[in-house]
């Protein structure tokens, strides 16, 4: 999305008062900071309606759109870490509010076309994408498992250095199926070859040769950002796109907006300047500084900031939440159980360590054996625990992530359940949402198999392909054993076994 450019300094005195002002719990505001109508831009950290950046939103009334079409559906259409744009209204709690759209784009859809050597990058259609602790994975569990030709779906922050950090990373498909399968890349136009009609985004080579531009009248150009395309496979590593069109590379926002925005520094400078998520931003003295200071901040750190767009297009920073910190010795991962919980002050003791859990941190149950959403009042006394975190200099522990009964190490990678209700954090009473790769696919007994689990049907159930319902003989002749994935929901039966309420296959 398009970057601002504008730039805005601080001037050096006003950096030493911000930094001698703050500290790990800022100055209190109003409770919740800015309210009122505005954007809130981060990632989903829960259901129950959709959570994002610390705010409950209700969006039963709500638009959704994904990947530019609107999806007819609810929030069932979307998953926990995926980066979402939300228009609508913040209540004077600051904390709850009322969505009227509720958007994804995704950064990227493809092959992967090579493996992760460290376990942290992977490159997928020709570009670098890095995870980290807060990154979810679905349908697989590790990146270094993935192949040469799995069929991925990106979300996340690109970088200054063009490296796309993810916050989600999702296994579609096991490789390229003809009519199924799209791919889709984002980024800036280099070495351009218009005599060829070729050029690159990161490593990957694309020939607009066959191309529909219908909004570059002008010609491509280097350095422009674009958005490519296509529903072919890879051709020798090389993109044949069918469509291309320019985009932004960043959110942007009109002036006097009221903006939320949760995501990660792409420009910084020791000068005070600095941008999130592509938006410029400014302090002033009255900025509060929750969770550390100045000194904690650096390139790709994920933080919080909320606030009005001025005339000149840059964020006047009403509140600054600061999530992870520029200094690597902060990190704190704990594995353990919960020892004891203090819900006034929504902290919990993990070996011995007092870990703060606030509306901003990630929480995954997987104690179900899928992936499901989490709240603090869920958490009991002896409960397994992952937590990553950062530690302020109050010596208490942030929690950023916190997941509890992860899935094994020796757990199929296929696996992905996730259990979107109408309250965050609960169960719905055994009902299930299984996504990854079909296997074992029976058109006689109309049963297949997914992650592991038997999924079974009767003539209630309903089959969906691209928002089409088709008769079950129709949906079955369409699915591939390790080709197709599919989305099942429905509810466990007494012997482990999902009967599906709706089997949706997954493409575009």
């Amino acid at each position: 999305m398009k970057r601002m450019r504008t730039r805005h300094w601080m001037t050096a005195g006003l950096a030493a008062l911000l930094l001698s002002a703050c500290g790990d719990g800022g100055v209190d505001l109003a409770e919740g900071g800015i309210t009122g109508s505005g954007i809130s831009v981060g990632p989903i950290t829960g259901f129950g309606s959709i959570w994002v950046g610390g705010v409950h939103f209700d969006v039963s009334n709500a638009e959704f759109i994904r990947n530019g079409q609107s999806t007819g559906e609810t929030q069932s259409a979307f998953q926990i870490g995926e980066m979402v744009s939300i228009t609508g209204e913040v209540n004077p709690d600051g904390i709850s509010g009322v969505a009227t759209r509720v958007e994804f784009d995704r950064d990227l859809a493809g092959m992967v076309t090579a493996v992760s050597t460290d376990g942290t990058t992977i490159e997928i259609m020709g570009q670098t994408v890095r995870a980290d602790e807060l990154t979810i994975l679905s349908g697989f569990n590790s990146l270094s498992s993935l192949q040469l030709g799995n069929v991925m779906e990106v979300s996340g922050i690109r970088g200054a250095d063009g490296i796309l950090m993810a916050s989600t990373i999702t296994l579609d498909q096991g490789s390229f199926v003809a009519s199924l399968s799209t791919l889709e890349v984002e980024g800036r136009v280099s070495e351009l070859n218009p005599d060829d009609l070729t050029f690159k985004i990161g490593k990957l080579v694309v020939d607009y040769a066959q191309a529909v531009l219908p909004d570059i009248s002008k010609g491509i150009t280097a350095g422009e950002y674009l958005e490519i395309k296509s529903n072919l496979n890879l051709q020798n590593g090389v993109l044949k796109a069918s469509a291309l069109r320019q985009d932004q590379e960043y959110p942007s926002f009109t002036t006097d907006s009221f903006v939320r925005l949760e995501g990660r520094i792409t420009q910084f400078s020791n000068t005070g300047v600095f941008s999130v998520t592509g938006q410029p931003v400014s302090l002033t003295p009255d900025t509060v500084i929750d969770n550390g200071s100045l000194d904690d901040l650096g390139l790709g750190i994920l933080l919080g900031v909320e606030g009005v767009i001025d005339e000149h297009g840059v964020l006047e920073a009403d509140r600054l939440s600061i999530r992870q910190s520029a200094d690597p010795t902060s990190l704190v991962e704990l594995q353990g159980t919960i020892e004891g919980i203090d819900a006034e002050n929504q902290t919990l003791q993990l070996q011995g360590e007092p870990v703060r859990i606030d509306s901003n941190t990630l929480m995954l149950d997987w104690q179900s054996g899928g992936k499901q959403t989490l709240t603090f009042a869920g958490l009991s006394t002896g409960d397994a625990i992952n937590m990553a975190g950062r530690r302020l200099a109050s010596g208490e522990i942030l929690a950023l992530r916190l997941d509890r009964g992860l899935p094994k190490a020796d757990d199929t990678d296929s696996t992905n359940t996730d259990t979107n209700t109408d309250d965050a954090g609960t169960s719905t009473g055994g009902t299930s949402k299984i996504h990854g790769l079909a296997s074992q696919v029976d058109t006689a007994s109309h049963r297949l198999v997914i992650a592991g689990v038997t999924v079974i049907t009767d003539t209630h159930t309903v089959y969906r392909n691209t928002g089409r319902s088709l008769e079950r003989d129709a949906y079955f002749s369409l699915l591939q054993s390790g080709q197709s994935m599919v989305m099942a929901t429905g509810k466990r039966t007494a012997n482990q076994q999902l009967l599906a309420r709706e089997l949706k296959l997954l493409t575009e």
